[in-house]
């Protein structure tokens, strides 16, 4: 044994010392290598692993904003609806002639014409943090597109919320519209106004109902955005993806 080590130190002790440079440097290099990789693969980790958690924080993002912006649109259309009925009731009794408007009537008449005025600063208010609150959703959509693939898939479902948006718009321009119509233009009597009074509570459900439908439609649109974030999470991690929310509440009734 005492030989063979020997003969290794004389083998060693031997070699030119441009051979024992150059394995210096390569034992150098790959140490570098070595080390270099490993920095890189933690590195891509992190970053892998913090893209996870923007994902993750996006899909809870959403679950609030869905929340917060049926209820903006709720709020504001309930109060949007009754300011206008209120102006068309009001404008309604003031074509009644002078004989005809009863003490209740002018009750009556003053009542719409404040509820009116007070329905309509608020909806004015409500418009402010309506458009907030979509702001707010096509902010979570844009990062959205940033940190999931932009297929066909997402593109449609995005594509149906801004179809979404514009049909709340109709009905805004249908409901001013349609209850103008009602206006009386020349002076009419009080059975006359009773009749009217009776077509105005029902066009007025039925906006209502037309409301619920958008309404459901929004939901169901976020819902597939939901859902898609969902399986995404799910599909890369190779788990599940169960984050624990709270049902959807609406706490506008």
């Amino acid at each position: 044994m005492d030989i063979i080590n020997g003969l290794m130190v004389q083998i060693e002790q031997a070699q030119p010392s441009w051979i024992t440079a150059i394995i210096g440097i390569m034992g150098a290099l790959i140490g570098v290598l070595l080390g270099g990789f490993v920095t890189y693969s933690i590195e891509k980790y992190k970053v892998k692993n913090n893209e996870l958690q923007r994902r993750q924080q996006i899909y809870s993002q959403l679950i609030g904003q869905k929340s917060l912006l049926i209820q903006c649109y709720r709020s504001f259309y309930t109060s949007f609806i009754l300011a206008t009925v209120n102006d068309v009731l009001g404008v309604s009794i003031e074509h009644l002639s002078k004989a005809e408007i009863t003490e209740y009537l002018d009750y009556k008449y003053n009542k719409y014409i404040k509820s009116g005025d007070f329905e309509r600063e608020k909806f004015m208010d409500l418009s402010i943090e309506l458009a907030k609150s979509k702001r707010d959703l096509w902010e979570i959509i844009g990062l959205l597109q940033v940190l999931f693939h932009l297929n066909e898939e997402l593109i449609n479902i995005i594509e149906q919320i801004r179809i979404s948006e514009e049909k709340f718009e109709e009905l805004a321009k249908d409901i001013l519209r349609e209850f103008e119509e009602l206006m009386p233009k020349d002076s009419i009597t009080q059975t006359e106004l009773f009749q009217l009074s009776s077509e105005i509570i029902d066009l007025k459900q039925e906006k209502e109902k037309e409301f619920t439908v958008l309404e459901d439609d929004m939901k169901s649109e976020i819902d597939r955005i939901l859902q898609y974030i969902k399986y995404n999470i799910g599909t890369e991690t190779g788990q599940k993806f169960e984050p624990k929310l709270l049902p959807y509440k609406d706490d506008t009734n």
